[in-house]
């Protein structure tokens, strides 16, 4: 009895994980060596992320528990989830560098925001400018067409004072 209590609250614990974070990147953590993991899980924890181990029947439950979508095919051979309940750019950020410097863990996919993602849009996720750097963008894009109408209007206003001030010049010298 007491292995499906344990069981059971390790579901609840993830299927709690799960509801909380806006990402879930899945990884098979094959190959990594007891410190390289302490190394990552100290990286992602500085994040705010955790890089949790599960027995892939137990979060099939939790997925279902917490009414998101399945992993399907991800969830085969050994597996790690890292969950990320804030902005998951630095995340993936920090994991695909740890996978360019160990060349392990490998990528298998994920979740964000409901979504599912293919390993391939993680990596694609951590090419991607930063939220600050998009807002950026995005002011600049509404701020350009502005200016461009202030010039506009400048150069407008300029041309007819200079028509103004020819046309008084000429009626002075006239």
């Amino acid at each position: 009895m007491a292995k499906t209590e344990d069981k059971s609250k390790t579901v609840q614990v993830l299927a709690e994980e799960i509801k909380q974070s806006s990402a879930a990147i899945v990884t098979d953590y094959r190959g990594l060596t007891v410190r390289q993991m302490g190394t990552l899980r100290q990286l992602l924890r500085r994040e705010g992320c955790r890089y949790r181990v599960a027995k892939n029947t137990l979060m099939r439950r939790a997925l279902a528990a917490a009414e998101a979508p399945d992993l399907g095919a991800m969830l085969e051979g050994p597996t790690a989830v890292v969950f990320c309940p804030s902005d998951p750019l630095p995340v993936a950020r920090v994991l695909a560098g740890f996978i360019r410097e160990n060349r392990l863990p490998v990528l298998k996919g994920g979740v964000l925001q409901g979504k599912l993602m293919t390993a391939e849009q993680v990596r694609e996720l951590a090419t991607m400018p930063g939220r600050e750097v998009l807002l950026a963008q995005l002011v600049g894009a509404v701020q350009s067409p502005l200016a461009g109408l202030v010039g506009a209007l400048q150069g407008l206003l300029r041309n007819a004072m200079m028509t103004v001030q020819a046309y008084a010049e000429q009626k002075a010298s006239a």
